[in-house]
């Protein structure tokens, strides 16, 4: 049996990531960060993304497979896999061979922001 099968399914495993980035972090909350860093009220919120911040790439390729996750990182924001919830995003950070964190990305119309714990 493979490795992936042993974790148990997806939805399995992402529950199981849930449970693990409860101990310690907590999920942002968009409407206390637009306030905590003065974000425009007219910069729309895009979704979270999972930023490696020290690479300062994003989670731009995402496919679950039945016998592995394939993810693929790169340098464009606006090229990002974007999440609903912040706890959609958070397995594929800890699942990250580097740090990673899920942070939540604005548009300025000019430019996308991305704002992270």
């Amino acid at each position: 049996m493979g490795q992936a099968k042993q974790r148990g399914t997806a939805e399995e495993r992402a529950e199981k990531a849930r449970a693990r980035q409860r101990e310690g972090r907590e999920p942002i909350d968009i409407d206390v960060l637009r306030k905590e860093q003065d974000v425009p009220d007219n910069a729309a919120f895009l979704g979270f993304v999972v930023w490696l911040r020290e690479r300062d790439e994003f989670l731009v390729h995402l496919r679950d497979l039945p016998d592995r996750i394939e993810r693929g990182y790169g340098p464009l924001v606006d090229k990002a896999v974007l999440f609903d919830t912040w706890d959609e995003g958070a397995p594929h950070a800890d699942a990250s061979k580097h740090p990673a964190t899920v942070a939540a990305a604005f548009d300025l119309g000019s430019k996308i922001i991305v704002i992270g714990n």
